[in-house]
């Protein structure tokens, strides 16, 4: 029993204390990177490395509610909230013990380009060329569109 005992305290003394570091997560890509400003809640899938059951994503360092899918996919839902005002956030992901990865960029775009352009007091172009006259005999209009 005082062998086993001796060994345990020469060992002890003996073998440095062996640390387990945890490795960084890293975040390669994001689907959606962009949303249109105004968007309703938006599912983001997270693709990288080191992801761990209990990883975190967060957007500009706020938690967001995170599903762990795999060691390389997560999903993070970003509230509607967020999406209110055009501009670039950041998404970063951390692990349990704090191990924090790189970060990404998510955009909130303004509203989408219509295609539809004034050209003029009485002149729309969305592309293209019909004239339309008015009612008005005095009064015409010309569209133009294009592809």
């Amino acid at each position: 029993m005082y062998r086993k005992l001796l060994l345990a305290v020469a060992l002890a003394l003996v073998l440095p204390a062996v640390t387990l570091a945890q490795a960084n997560p890293t975040i390669t890509s994001i689907s959606p990177s962009s949303v249109s400003l105004g968007s309703s809640a938006t599912t983001v899938t997270i693709t990288g490395t080191n992801f761990v059951s209990g990883s975190v994503a967060r957007l500009n360092n706020v938690d967001l509610q995170t599903t762990f899918v795999s060691g390389t996919s997560l999903t993070a839902v970003v509230p509607a909230a967020n999406l209110t005002t055009a501009g670039t956030r950041t998404i970063t992901v951390v692990n349990p013990g704090g191990a924090a990865s790189n970060s990404v960029n998510f955009t909130v775009t303004t509203l989408p380009d219509t295609g539809l352009a004034p050209q003029g007091l009485n002149t729309l172009a969305i592309a293209g060329s019909i004239a339309l006259a008015s009612l008005l005999l005095f009064l015409a209009y010309k569209l133009n569109w294009a592809r």
